[in-house]
């Protein structure tokens, strides 16, 4: 699992459109963010990579047709991840 802060860069410079680019990274994200436990910082996950990955998926995958269940949700307004870690599962 790579560090929030280095996956956030990855994610800043993606430019895929399609859901299957997103995907994976929702799950490392997700993965990452359950496993780090009290040791992880959560400002790194929330305030940053969240909210860059949110950021991102509303950029490239943006529209009518983007699967509500791609966001980190709930996420404010920023697309900061506003939520205690209870993901959704998002159906692959």
């Amino acid at each position: 699992m790579a560090h929030p802060r280095l996956l956030q860069a990855e994610i800043h410079s993606e430019t895929g459109t399609t859901t299957g680019i997103w995907v994976p990274y929702r799950d490392e994200i997700t993965g990452g963010y359950l496993t780090s436990g009290a040791s992880g910082n959560f400002v790194d996950w929330d305030n940053h990579l969240m909210r860059e990955y949110n950021r991102k998926v509303h950029q490239q995958v943006s529209g009518d047709n983007t699967p509500t269940g791609l966001y980190l949700d709930p996420y404010d307004a920023g697309f900061r991840y506003t939520g205690s870690g209870n993901f959704n599962v998002y159906g692959h």
